[in-house]
């Protein structure tokens, strides 16, 4: 029962990346930025209109991306939690300075003009999100073992420092 789609019908990595530039602006450095496309079908296909995206691994946002033009298209009411702790190894911290904006551009139809500067040049994509810091480091091994109840109940509970959370970070 498996089924394949043609690139037209899914994107290609090269289709993610152009979409990513477009969203930020060039030189955001992520070159493996999944297309929109295919995210927008997998949610579509595994997640109920009112259901929960869980992402661990968030990268550029395309999953959060997807399922914000989903809501817009079909009426409906998914949520998402995105997980990304960049690579700290190498100081790069991209859920804030990429995902984040990724998402914030989506939401308000900013886009980079010809001089970098942010410009209401995008149709806005209705929704909203919060920026949360989690305070502690988590195991990909133990977040990839956990139900989903008890991921859900983890991540929204207990690893987020709310005295960090300021109005930037908010949508």
């Amino acid at each position: 029962g498996s089924t394949s789609w043609d690139y037209t019908e899914s994107g290609r990595s090269a289709d993610g990346v152009s979409e990513l530039t477009s969203i930020v602006g060039k030189g955001h450095g992520f070159d493996t930025v999944k297309p929109l496309k295919l995210f927008k079908k997998i949610v579509q296909l595994w997640c109920p209109p009112r259901g929960l995206v869980l992402d661990p691994y968030a990268g550029s946002g395309t999953t959060g991306h997807a399922v914000l033009e989903l809501n817009q298209e079909a009426g409906a009411e998914r949520r998402f939690i995105l997980i990304e702790q960049g690579s700290p190894a190498t100081g790069d911290k991209y859920a804030r300075s990429l995902t984040w904006q990724r998402l914030h551009n989506v939401i308000t139809g900013h886009r980079p003009g010809p001089d970098g500067k942010l410009k209401d040049s995008a149709e806005p994509v209705p929704g909203g999100f919060e920026f949360r810091m989690l305070t502690r480091q988590i195991d990909a091994k133990t977040v990839l073992s956990m139900k989903k109840d008890e991921l859900v109940d983890v991540v929204i509970t207990s690893h987020w420092d709310m005295g960090r959370r300021g109005s930037t970070n908010l949508i």
